[in-house]
C-alpha cells in the first residue's frame, strides 16, 4: 500500500462534517461542559439554491501523519515506515449551470494556491490551474482548461476527491447531517447511519454500514450555527488493500463546522476536523499495525475572482 495514497483516501474520502457524540449524549442534551448560547430554535437544513455567477473561495490546510509498524510474535513493534505531509490549498469556484431546483450542475475552479510537502519533497503541480466541473454525485467529472500542466498522481487524487465522482461536497453533507426541523442550541441528533455508510462506501471505503454511528450537536447560534461532531465508521479492510482488520480498524472523525443562516452559497463557512484510524492487519503473513491521523482546517468565503486566462 502506498502511504501517500492511503493518507489521501483517509483524509479526503470521509466525512466533511458528520459526527457522533455516540455513547455520551442523547438527543436534546448538550455534552458535559458545553457552553450553550441562548437562541431561538432554528432550521439548519435548507435546500440549496445556487445562482449562475455564485462564487466561493476556499482556503484549506491539512496536516497528516502515517505510521506503519511490524508486530512481532512477542508483541514488540518495529518501524516499517513513517510519513508526515502538509497540504495547503486555496481555490475559487464559480457557478456556471444550475438546474430548475437550484442545484449546481456545472462550475469552474481556479486553484490559486496548492502545495503538498512531505519530507524534503514538494508538489505544486496544480498551482494556477483552472478546471471545469460537470454533473453531480457519481456522474461528476472534472477536466483541465490548461493542458500544458500535468498534475501528479497524488494531485489528481485530490482533484477526484474534491471535484470528481468520489467527492462529497458540503451540499450533500448538509442533506445527510442537518435537521430540516427547528433545533435549539444544546440539542443533539443522530443522522440516519444508512445514508452515511452509503456515502462513505461511494467515496471508496469498505465500511461496515451496519455499525456506523453518527450524531451532531448544535453548540451555539451567532453569525452562523456552530455544530460539533464525532463519527465512527468501522472499516472492513485496510484502505487501498484487501487485507481485513484483525483488531481496530474503526475510522473516527471529530471536529466542528459552521452553517450559514442566510442565503449564502450552500457551503460550510468554517470546518475543522480530525480523522483517526489505527488497527492491526495481516499483510504477507505478517501482522502490521497502521496508524493515521489527519488534522484539517478550512474556511469558505462568498466571492472570488476567476481569471479568464491562466495567470
Amino acid at each position: 500500500m502506498h502511504p501517500g495514497r492511503a493518507i489521501l483516501v483517509l483524509s479526503l474520502a470521509v466525512l466533511s462534517g458528520a459526527g457522533c457524540h455516540g455513547d455520551t449524549t442523547t438527543p436534546g442534551t448538550a455534552p458535559a461542559g458545553t457552553t450553550v448560547a441562548a437562541h431561538a430554535p432554528t432550521v439548519l437544513y435548507r435546500p440549496a439554491r445556487w445562482k449562475v455567477g455564485d462564487a466561493v473561495t476556499t482556503d484549506a490546510r491539512r496536516l497528516s501523519a502515517w505510521h506503519l509498524r511490524a508486530v512481532g510474535a512477542d508483541g514488540k513493534l518495529a518501524t516499517i515506515g513513517d510519513q508526515e505531509e502538509t497540504l495547503l490549498a486555496s481555490w475559487v469556484e464559480r457557478t456556471t449551470d444550475v438546474d430548475e431546483a437550484g442545484r449546481r450542475t456545472g462550475y469552474l475552479v481556479y486553484v490559486r494556491e496548492w502545495s503538498r510537502t512531505w519530507g524534503s519533497a514538494k508538489d505544486e503541480s496544480l498551482l494556477g490551474m483552472r478546471f471545469a466541473v460537470r454533473g453531480e454525485g457519481a456522474g461528476r467529472t472534472w477536466s483541465a482548461l490548461d493542458q500544458h500542466q500535468d498534475p501528479t498522481t497524488e494531485a489528481r487524487i485530490w482533484l477526484d476527491e474534491h471535484f470528481g465522482a468520489h467527492g462529497i461536497g458540503d451540499e450533500q453533507w448538509s442533506r445527510l447531517l442537518l435537521e430540516d426541523r427547528a433545533v435549539a442550541p444544546g440539542e443533539s441528533w443522530h443522522p440516519d447511519p444508512g445514508p452515511l455508510g452509503d456515502a462513505a462506501t461511494a467515496s471508496g471505503l469498505a465500511v461496515d454500514r451496519a455499525k456506523v454511528t453518527a450524531a451532531v450537536t448544535l453548540e451555539a447560534i451567532e453569525d452562523t450555527a456552530r455544530c460539533s461532531f464525532d463519527a465512527s465508521l468501522p472499516l472492513l479492510r485496510v484502505p487501498t488493500s484487501q487485507a481485513p482488520w484483525i483488531s481496530g480498524g474503526i475510522l473516527r472523525v471529530e471536529g466542528s463546522m459552521s452553517v450559514a443562516l442566510d442565503a449564502s452559497p450552500p457551503t460550510f463557512p468554517a470546518l475543522r476536523r480530525r480523522t483517526m484510524l489505527s488497527g492491526d492487519a495481516t499483510e504477507n503473513d505478517a501482522t502490521v499495525r497502521y496508524e493515521f491521523v489527519t488534522d484539517e482546517q478550512r474556511i469558505a468565503t462568498p466571492g472570488g475572482t476567476f481569471p479568464e486566462t491562466q495567470p
